[in-house]
């Protein structure tokens, strides 16, 4: 099964009067369980082309599907919903809200795939042990690592079970 797909892809910015073109109908597809490395220097439209196929930016033209469904196409509703219920973020700079702990972080992420009851704070603990921070359940990010600041984002994002 494949689970990224995308077609044509092209991309461009505007800055002032000037258009800068930065992918070029790109195609590909990534079986289901694979990695995939992507390499290039700055500027060369990476973090572009990984947020259009994950549904965070629309391309100007061509077509992106995620384990079998198309989602260039989907409404802003449709794709918040398929982001939310399909797929886990890691984002470079964490994104983790200031004002809650680690656990009430992983605990939130939760909360929005719709799950409720005491399970969760049991669930969201689990997964900060399983990346080596249980003992930081109670911090707030400005209290930890940069490093640990990371590990709370993949364990967010592996509370959604993408």
């Amino acid at each position: 099964m494949v689970a990224i797909a995308a077609h044509d892809i092209h991309m461009s910015f505007m800055s002032g009067t000037t258009e800068t073109q930065v992918l070029k109908g790109i195609d590909l597809a990534i079986p289901a369980g694979q990695i995939r490395l992507l390499m290039g220097p700055s500027g060369s439209g990476k973090t572009t082309l990984l947020s259009i196929l994950a549904g965070i930016l629309t391309p100007m033209a061509g077509e992106v599907a995620l384990l079998g469904q198309e989602i260039t196409q989907l409404s802003r509703q449709q794709l918040t919903a398929f982001r939310r219920d399909h797929i886990g973020f890691i984002f470079q700079s964490f994104n983790l809200f200031p004002a809650l702990t680690a656990l009430e972080n992983i605990e939130l992420a939760l909360q929005l795939k719709g799950k409720k009851g005491p399970g969760i704070r049991e669930q969201s603990f689990d997964l900060l042990k399983q990346v080596g921070l249980g003992d930081r359940a109670n911090n707030l990010p400005a209290d930890l690592s940069g490093g640990q600041k990371q590990r709370v984002a993949i364990a967010r994002a592996l509370a959604g079970e993408p």
